[in-house]
């Protein structure tokens, strides 16, 4: 009986500690980015985002070119995916404040551009644990882009008055995936020791 009870103890041991591994990735942060404008032409109703820091050897998210038909698609980059992905995360995680450059592409066309400081863009954590100025002491391993919206309007707004003007918008929210912080020690491991020690204390207690 007692060694029945041990297997049982090691058995739920294992259990608990393979679930909670699995567990252990998950959003380590989210970062949205909106905003819409227009441009003096009829263009092609496609859109392109670029996040960066400073040199376009750590831009990400270059390769994609996202259509209407894409909203609510998300886009998934590693560091077997995208070239900029690991230099990217080397600025994103180094603890200096650094500012964020955003690039935004209508139709082909560069048409909007905006840096933001990075407390400013790195705005939601899940499980916290976050230095208050990046991405430093977590491990990313994987980075998505949900578009969330996506429009355009041909002559839109015209502002010139000769149908010659597009107006677009968009919305998307980035999701830094990776390692989340786990509860020390695990609650799992702690609920199969206790029930482990009891186990053998009556066993100790029967004549």
């Amino acid at each position: 009986m007692k060694h029945k009870l041990t297997l049982m103890a090691v058995a739920l041991l294992a259990f608990v500690t393979g679930f909670q591994s699995r567990a252990n990735v998950g959003t380590i942060a989210t970062a949205d980015s909106s905003g819409g404008g227009g441009i003096p032409a009829i263009i092609n109703q496609d859109f392109r985002i670029t996040l960066g820091y400073s040199g376009p050897s750590n831009t990400i998210f270059g390769q994609f070119t996202f259509h209407t038909s894409d909203v609510g698609s998300t886009f998934s980059i590693d560091q077997s995916s995208d070239p900029g992905f690991s230099s990217f995360l080397v600025q994103a995680t180094n603890g200096i404040l650094n500012t964020v450059s955003e690039t935004f592409y209508a139709g082909g066309n560069e048409s909007q551009g905006r840096d933001v400081s990075e407390p400013f863009f790195y705005t939601g954590f899940p499980y916290g644990g976050n230095n208050g100025t990046d991405l430093g002491g977590f491990q990313i391993q994987r980075i998505d882009l949900t578009l969330n919206s996506l429009g355009f309007s041909s002559p839109g707004s015209n502002p010139g008055g000769d149908g010659n003007w597009t107006d677009y918008s968009w919305g998307a929210t980035v999701s830094f995936i990776g390692i989340t912080p786990s509860p020390e020690p695990g609650s799992g491991a702690i609920l199969v020791a206790g029930l482990l020690v009891m186990l053998f204390k009556n066993r100790a207690k029967r004549p």
